[in-house]
């Protein structure tokens, strides 16, 4: 999920699942894009994997 809170000082949830991916069917090097709406103040991603140990090794937001 990604959580952003604006400068109005609301937070604001944006889920890979709500654009139509099933959890768990994620796979690796696809690109999610999300319209955030209002001005970010701050932004937090929160990734869960279904097994573990598990490593990230690679990931890259663009805020513009």
């Amino acid at each position: 999920d990604i959580e952003i809170l604006t400068e109005a000082g609301n937070w604001r949830i944006y889920s890979p699942d709500a654009t139509g991916h099933t959890e768990g069917t994620y796979a690796a090097n696809e690109l999610w894009s999300f319209v955030m709406t209002g001005n970010v103040v701050l932004a937090r991603l929160t990734f869960t994997p279904d097994a573990y140990p598990c490593t990230v090794s690679d990931a890259e937001v663009v805020m513009g």
